[in-house]
């Protein structure tokens, strides 16, 4: 599914989670910006290389403006920036990131250690 596909199945920011041989998983952030689908399509083939067998590792991924990815736009007027919603309350966008970033060992409001943990995915995981 493209990523201006998925608001058909995700309402919006959503952490999915595949089993794999080894824990603990590795996550990938994946359409922090509507407009930039290069890390969904990744993981996308990454999880259809492995549809019939299992992934090596575990793997999470979050997914997170699936409303903006619809139109390919960075963010809609009525969200906030994705850069922006590591810290703060009130929006699901919000919500989502703090669910995240503590299932994931980051401290609260620590954006960097998102980072370093997603880069570290992206650089791991085979494509």
């Amino acid at each position: 599914m493209e990523s201006d596909q998925l608001h058909y199945v995700l309402a919006g920011p959503t952490l999915l989670h595949f089993a794999g041989r080894r824990e603990p998983p590795l996550l990938v952030s994946v359409l922090l910006h509507g407009n930039e689908s290069t890390g969904w399509s990744a993981a996308r083939r990454l999880l259809q290389k492995y549809h019939d067998q299992e992934l090596p590792r575990s793997l999470s991924v979050l997914t997170g403006n699936v409303p903006a990815a619809r139109y390919g736009k960075r963010h809609l007027a009525e969200q906030p920036d994705y850069n922006r919603v590591w810290c703060g309350e009130g929006t699901p966008e919000h919500r989502c990131m703090r669910r995240s970033a503590a299932k994931y060992g980051a401290a609260a409001c620590s954006r960097a250690s998102m980072l370093t943990t997603t880069r570290d995915a992206i650089r791991i995981t085979p494509a």
